[in-house]
């Protein structure tokens, strides 16, 4: 009788280790296949061209902005007084579809970035939280007073430290050289375009250290639209 127990108690037993194994197995597996789908999103072609885009029609809309604006002074205003005038619809739209499209395309750029490279994760990420900035920057306009003016220095001073970190990143890669001495040098001239003398307003480095960033980062999306596969 004794043997027989022993023996029911260890079907039992193995039945219910049997159950969670698969159990942890199925959960494991669901997981992996949730982040193939997720990885498979944010590295494709669509993402790639997200951060094409993305700057282009942030820099288009600025500009259109600043056409119908006569008052504005590139030595007197900010950018951000754009976004508080007439044409402050133009001005903040672009800069939040910018910052949404541009902040996709980071994270699948992030993704995409071999673990062991950490320096350019660490500027991946970095240059994921500026463009969360200037999607802030678009939503709080500077009619939300120190609001727009925290997530204003936040978006250049993340902007540029993350230039400066993928462009060293990228020039220790043969593939990516070209483009990392471009994100470095717009990092650099970033930095000196605030160091400059101005008048009244930041307009000028403002625009020195946003706009030549567009350049690199659409030349990522370029690379990330053509490297995927049909």
């Amino acid at each position: 009788m004794g043997i027989v127990h022993i023996a029911i108690l260890h079907f039992v037993m193995i039945k219910i280790l049997g159950d969670h194994t698969n159990k942890k197995d199925i959960c494991m597996e669901n997981k992996t296949i949730s982040s193939t789908k997720l990885k498979r999103f944010f590295v494709s072609k669509f993402v790639g061209l997200l951060g094409i885009v993305g700057p282009i029609i942030a820099i288009s809309l600025i500009l259109i902005s600043i056409a119908l604006s006569p008052w504005f002074s590139w030595w007197d205003n900010a950018l951000s007084d754009l976004g508080v005038s007439s044409a402050a619809i133009l001005f903040n739209v672009g800069l939040i579809i910018c910052g949404a499209f541009c902040t996709i395309f980071s994270v699948g750029f992030l993704i995409s970035t071999d673990k062991k490279k950490w320096l350019r994760r660490i500027g991946s990420v970095i240059l994921c939280l500026a463009t969360i900035a200037l999607i802030g920057i678009g939503v709080f306009s500077e009619d939300f007073g120190v609001l727009h003016f925290y997530f204003s220095v936040a978006f250049f001073v993340l902007l540029l430290i993350a230039s400066l970190l993928l462009g060293a990143s990228m020039m220790m890669d043969p593939e990516l050289r070209t483009v990392g001495i471009i994100a470095f040098l717009v990092g650099a001239l970033g930095i000196l375009g605030w160091m400059l003398p101005r008048g009244h307003g930041v307009a000028i480095p403002e625009a020195l250290s946003s706009f030549p960033a567009c350049i690199w980062f659409i030349i990522l999306g370029v690379r990330m639209y053509r490297s995927i596969s049909e």
